[in-house]
């Protein structure tokens, strides 16, 4: 990934789980964002996990859990295109 972006990219979506949560977020540019909303690998936990390790410099780590969306259907599918118009 950093032969193609050297610097880092600026928002980073992890699928698989903790078990690469860490090497999703080492492509991130400093000040950047990832997102944690998969956990394809069923690895709910990661032992290691040490925040100032994993998350880069002034960088945040966000998570999404879909389970927990109570948000009526209109609002998800406002969202949904704003997504496809790029403007999210």
């Amino acid at each position: 990934m950093r032969s193609i972006y050297p610097e880092g990219v600026d928002k980073v979506v992890e699928l698989v789980g903790s078990s690469t949560l860490q090497a999703s977020l080492r492509c991130l540019k400093l000040g950047s964002t990832g997102s944690m909303s998969g956990m394809l690998a069923e690895s709910w936990s990661s032992p290691q996990f040490v925040p100032m390790d994993f998350i880069p410099a002034m960088g945040r780590l966000t998570t999404y859990n879909s389970g927990q969306v109570t948000n009526p259907a209109m609002a998800f599918q406002h969202y949904i295109r704003q997504v496809e118009a790029g403007q999210i």
